[in-house]
This record gives structure tokens, sequence and C-alpha cells, in this order.
């Protein structure tokens, strides 16, 4: 690490805490908007504190996921799947022959939404909500 990475490491340190509360003002808004219209959050620990940097939310049943994601990018909305079946991954069943069920439909039904301060989560709501509505 140079000098210069260490003094603006220790100036974003110094405001940890802010950008911590922000990003998780940021998932709760997103967990309420999105359970309006059937999306469900990433559970966690009522008591866990982490620096949020993306969201990952179950799609629900009636919604193209990949769909989503293409219409998301269209509207200059960078998102990505949710999580990854490492059962699935070929070195993994090769080795194994097993494909994990829960693993595998979380992989094909979750979406990663991105968490940064300043993001226009109205434009966001407001691209997916028209989305549903849509294909609804």
């Amino acid at each position: 690490m140079s000098e210069l990475q260490a003094v603006m490491g220790i100036k974003q340190l110094k405001k940890l805490d802010i950008i911590l509360k922000s990003r998780n003002n940021i998932r709760d808004l997103f967990i309420v908007e999105l359970q309006k219209i059937g999306f469900s959050e990433q559970k966690l620990n009522k008591n866990v504190v982490y620096n949020v940097q993306s969201l990952v939310f179950k799609v629900p049943q009636d919604i193209n996921r990949d769909n989503l994601i293409k219409h998301l990018k269209i509207n200059d909305i960078e998102t990505t799947i949710g999580t990854y079946s490492l059962s699935s991954a070929t070195y993994y069943y090769n080795k194994y022959q097993s494909i994990q069920e829960n693993s595998y439909y979380l992989e094909n039904n979750t979406i990663t939404f991105p968490c940064y301060e300043n993001l226009d989560t109205k434009r966001i709501f407001d691209v997916i909500v028209g989305y549903v509505n849509n294909v609804r």
C-alpha cells in the first residue's frame, strides 16, 4: 500500500459509521419498496451490521429474472444474478455429480442490485415497477 492509499484509507475509516448507516438505510428502502411487488430480500440476523455493497433479492415467480436484468441494463442500472451455485460449476459437478437444489434455485431466481451513497433509488424503483407492471 502506498502512502497516498494509506492517507485515503484513514480518511474513509473516519467516515465508516456514516457510510454503513447510509448503505443500511438504502437496503431498508429497497426491502420496503421491492416487497410491495413480490421480491424477497436476503435474510440477515437483525444484529448484523456490515458494509452493504450489493443487495440480493429473490425475484417473484412471474418475473423472468434475466429479462429484468436486460431491461435494467438498457436503462443504465447495473445488476447481475444474485448468487452462484458452486455445485453446478463444472469442477464441482464433475467431482461430486450432484447439484444442490437450493443453491441452483437461487442461482436462477435471484438478482443483485447496487448499493452506494447517492444511489438514485427512486429512478431504480420506477424502472423496476414499470417493468413488473408491463409484464404482469
